[in-house]
């Protein structure tokens, strides 16, 4: 027990460097640059403690600045204005410095046996200001997400304009960014079926793998030109399996049905990744979506409602503050599993809301370096709560709120299979639409 105290004191002093002297850096940042500053009272670790505690969800500026001149006993009470006006004077490459000391913080303390590492892309969309009117705008954002150490890799934010623009938006990154390409595997869904970019990943020997659809020339028999040789240094795969579900028919009655599923999966990886493990590969891309999943419920990210004259700036500073807070919250969780292990029967996962969450706790010492190791292993004991899953085990996305995303698609699909069962027993197959037609092709009524 004394060894794991000592390597959480080692810890302890790792994280308070992360903000080390942040106040007089930034200073001297701004001295350089001959940019003036007021409210010297005010510090710019109030600054960033300020803009950290923002970029949760369900926590106003007021309540943050109230809660923070509670803590700090001011004597007098600063306005919200002053912390906003603080905070804008900080350079955004002062964030990104952190988070890059944050991700080498982390790289000590993954697993150095990975050879390959499996990188999520997949896009989503949240409401933007850059216009500073009154309607907010759809904007895309590129996540980019480390399946293999369980923390994202960044959250890019595109323009308001590149809706429905993910593979244009992923080439670039590729094209943009310095990335050890020969020990990643990028895995995307069939959003991203493309031979345009299935030849740029070949040519930059990209290894990848990705969703196919249904209407590909490959599956279909019918090879073009020029897709010939694009689709000779590529591998498919296809997986097919007949699940039994019960559906209830348009009687409310419960029904058996088997339905057959087919999955197609492009890949350029070699023969030492059989089917299996390329079927896994694939299932892991599901770990970007709870990640955004993630960032929706804890976070100030579906609707960004904020602008000023650097607008994009703002927004970057808080996605900033959220991926170091995701970082340091994977990080705290692998203090954690070197203590519990996982059993051949149970995987442990941890309450990931409740961890992010918690983190307003000890945030503000990280920030101004004195975190202590007591209260450390007190945020540990508290808000790292494992939980260990049954191995094997998947249960259907639902919801019970109404209104919200899943519980519509409870009611789509009740609806959906209640017509095709009809449609089954009345031999009316054709009545349906040519989506409904096709799925009741690959349904089995059981008696």
């Amino acid at each position: 027990m004394l060894q794991i105290k000592d390597n959480f004191d080692i810890l302890v002093n790792e994280l308070n460097f992360l903000f080390y002297d942040a106040n007089n850096y930034i200073k001297n940042i701004l001295d350089t640059a001959k940019i003036k500053t007021r409210l010297r009272q005010l510090t710019f670790c109030d600054a960033l403690i300020y803009k950290f505690m923002c970029s949760y969800k369900n926590i106003t500026n007021s309540q943050v600045v109230s809660d923070l001149n509670f803590t700090n006993n001011n004597k007098f009470t600063t306005d919200k204005s002053n912390y906003y006006y603080k905070e804008q004077k900080i350079p955004l490459t002062f964030y990104q410095n952190i988070l890059l000391k944050t991700k080498q913080l982390f790289t000590k303390y993954e697993n150095k046996n990975i050879l390959n590492k499996i990188i999520a892309v997949d896009g989503t969309y949240n409401n933007t200001n850059f216009k500073k009117d009154k309607n907010l705008e759809t904007t895309l954002n590129m996540g980019y997400y480390d399946v293999t150490n369980c923390i994202p890799i960044n959250i890019e934010l595109k323009n308001y304009d590149t809706k429905n623009k993910e593979v244009e938006s992923f080439i670039t990154y590729i094209t943009n960014n310095n990335l050890d390409m020969q020990n990643i595997i990028f895995v995307m869904d069939r959003a991203y079926f493309s031979y345009d970019l299935f030849e740029i990943l070949n040519e930059k020997k990209i290894k990848f793998v990705i969703r196919v659809k249904n209407n590909c020339v490959h599956l279909n028999n019918k090879h073009k030109n020029k897709n010939k040789k694009i689709l000779n240094d590529i591998r498919f795969v296809v997986y097919e399996s007949d699940v039994v579900l019960i559906k209830k028919d348009k009687n409310n009655k419960d029904r058996k049905i088997t339905q057959h599923l087919a999955c197609n999966i492009a890949t350029n990886l070699d023969q030492k990744y059989n089917d299996e493990i390329i079927k896994n590969i694939y299932k892991s891309r599901w770990d970007v979506e709870t990640f955004f999943k993630l960032l929706k419920y804890n976070f100030k990210f579906t609707n960004l409602t904020e602008h000023n004259k650097e607008t994009r700036t703002c927004y970057l500073k808080t996605y900033t503050a959220i991926l170091i807070n995701c970082i340091l919250e994977r990080l705290f969780e692998l203090q954690i599993n070197s203590i519990n292990k996982e059993t051949n029967k149970y995987t442990i996962k941890y309450n990931k809301s409740l961890a992010v969450n918690g983190l307003k706790k000890i945030i503000p010492d990280i920030i101004n370096s004195n975190l202590t190791t007591d209260k450390l292993l007190k945020y540990l004991n508290c808000y790292i709560d494992p939980i260990y899953c049954e191995k094997n085990k998947h249960n259907p996305r639902t919801s019970k709120r109404p209104f919200t995303k899943w519980y519509v698609k409870a009611y789509i699909n009740l609806y959906k299979y209640a017509k095709i069962i009809d449609c089954v027993d009345n031999d009316c197959i054709s009545d349906l639409n040519k989506n409904l037609k096709m799925e009741a092709q690959t349904i089995q009524i059981n008696t």
